[in-house]
């Protein structure tokens, strides 16, 4: 019995030597992803300076996956003839001096980056304006899905050349918290909103939230082109299939830079109001 348990730890031993021996360390190459520009900014109907932030994404195991662009040669022109060179005051952040955003006309964006040029042209839409604005309270006792509380509400009215909006809502006075409403600052369609041209659409802020007595509560319309709408929608379904283990594997929204930059340029025209309930 002896015997045949000393063979056994022999055989035990040698295997293992065996599976030792055969061990081998397997270097897996991992590609790295390529550093490519990434822009952000766009340009409005409200008072500049306007923001272009210029980053560089890096490599995918990278201890940093953003590094700001420094040192670029950025200008906006529009068709009008107007051109702005944008000052860097802070590392890859570009601010305009002179350049006043106006609807209907197209703009362009250059830049010059480590010996790389990189281009986009947008038109801003025309303007929609919030032209009235108000807040009520409801006790609760008109639907089961209301609270008590008060509502705001605005309208506008839909035009004919725009189809395409961005919303969102804040509430605070000096310092401004966002709100979840139905829309949660993604783009909509305008019959989304129940909107019809040339008639005056109503906005709810949130339907389903009430806001208390003494809140103030402000809300920005922005009225965007279709390309906005799908780079918005597709950053957003972007995030959405990241989460979670058993989420799809996000992909890089539609860019308008040329040159196979990453980011979105855009011009929008933006509205906004503000009720604070008594």
């Amino acid at each position: 019995m002896k015997n045949g348990l000393k063979y056994w730890q022999a055989m035990v031993l040698v295997l293992g030597i065996g599976f030792s021996a055969c061990e081998k360390v397997i270097e897996i190459d991992l590609n790295e992803a390529d550093i490519k520009l990434v822009v952000e900014g766009n340009v409005t109907n409200g008072a500049g300076p306007y923001l272009i932030k210029l980053t560089q994404s890096g490599a995918y195991f990278g201890e940093s996956t953003y590094n700001r662009a420094e040192g670029a040669s950025v200008t906006i022109s529009d068709d009008a003839g107007n051109i702005d060179i944008l000052v860097e005051q802070d590392a890859g952040m570009y601010y305009t001096q002179n350049l006043q955003g106006t609807p209907g006309r197209s703009y362009t964006l250059d830049i010059d980056f480590n010996d790389v040029s990189y281009s986009s042209t947008v038109k801003m839409p025309v303007a929609v304006v919030v032209d009235t604005s108000f807040s009520y309270e409801d006790d609760g006792s008109s639907s089961l899905f209301v609270d008590p509380g008060f509502y705001v509400l605005g309208s506008f009215m839909d035009t004919k050349e725009l189809d395409y909006y961005r919303i969102q809502a804040f509430v605070g006075g000096d310092s401004l918290v966002e709100v979840r409403t139905p829309w949660d600052g993604n783009p909509v369609e305008d019959f989304q909103l129940g909107a019809i041209d040339g008639v005056s659409s109503q906005l709810f802020v949130n339907p389903f939230i009430a806001f208390k007595s003494q809140d103030t509560v402000t809300i920005m319309l922005n009225s965007v082109n279709k390309n906005s709408y799908d780079y918005f929608v597709s950053l957003s379904e972007s995030k959405a299939s990241g989460g979670g283990g058993f989420g799809s594997i996000p992909q890089n929204p539609p860019s308008n830079i040329s040159n196979g930059a990453l980011g979105f340029f855009d011009a929008y025209t933006e509205d906004q109001f503000t009720v604070v309930i008594d």
